[in-house]
């Protein structure tokens, strides 16, 4: 954990090594997918919550997944593109809203190693990564994501 000044040790990550996506603030984090165990290779769907403190189990992904560009914040975030078994490149985006993923719009190519930023809940960028055409390319593609709006009806009585 970063203070400002200097890192220091902050909760244990168990069981992910590497490649997932993370959202958040220090004291309210979301890190997702990714490779489980060193050197296997083996993707997951599944997601952690960190409390600034130490982690716990958060809701399933629709699809086992590593190198996904993350957004936003906990209860908002976004899981941008990435690569599913046996290592296809991946358009999907998932939405977490705190409790469980949804499937949203797609980018508009396949994509793994992509970065993201700002909020799920207004707009967030989608930039870089490395595409399949031609093969495992880097790309220089900034997208903008832009949440639609959901209508709500007020009758008085």
């Amino acid at each position: 954990e970063y203070n400002g000044t200097a890192w220091s040790n902050g909760g244990t990550q168990d069981p992910w090594n590497n490649q997932y996506m993370t959202a958040g603030t220090q004291t309210a984090a979301l890190i997702g997918f990714g490779n489980v165990g060193a050197g296997t290779g083996t993707k997951t769907n599944e997601s952690l919550e960190y409390n600034g403190t130490a982690f716990s189990a958060g809701g399933d992904g629709n699809r086992a997944k590593k190198s996904i560009g993350g957004a936003g914040v906990q209860t908002l975030a976004l899981a941008i593109g990435g690569r599913s078994e046996p290592d296809v490149f991946e358009d999907e985006t998932e939405e977490y809203d705190g409790t469980s993923w949804s499937q949203q719009a797609v980018i508009s190519e396949a994509i793994d190693r992509n970065s993201g930023a700002g909020t799920s809940g207004s707009a967030c960028l989608r930039m870089g990564g490395s595409t399949t055409s031609p093969g495992n390319t880097g790309d220089v593609t900034t997208q903008e994501w832009t949440k639609t709006a959901t209508a709500y009806t007020v009758t008085s009585s």
